[in-house]
């Protein structure tokens, strides 16, 4: 799992790779946090069709809110 943030910390992201290399082509799901729209936070997810029900999703989201409180 791969995660960076924008310039000001106030939008995060994360994406899972399915194997050894960061392609495109091997990208399972990723989910994004962000401060920058009104006054509540944002948080979508996206998992490719034939991963979905495996927990990936809960994982990926589960990750990036922990990597978020920390910094």
């Amino acid at each position: 799992m791969v995660r960076w943030s924008y310039h000001d910390g106030s939008t995060w992201a994360a994406v899972l790779f399915e194997g050894e290399y960061r392609t495109p082509s091997a990208i399972v799901g990723w989910a994004v946090f962000t401060l920058q729209e009104a006054e509540h936070p944002i948080v979508g997810v996206f998992v490719a069709d034939h991963r979905r029900g495996l927990g990936y999703g809960t994982a990926l989201v589960a990750h990036l809110l922990e990597q978020c409180k920390d910094e």
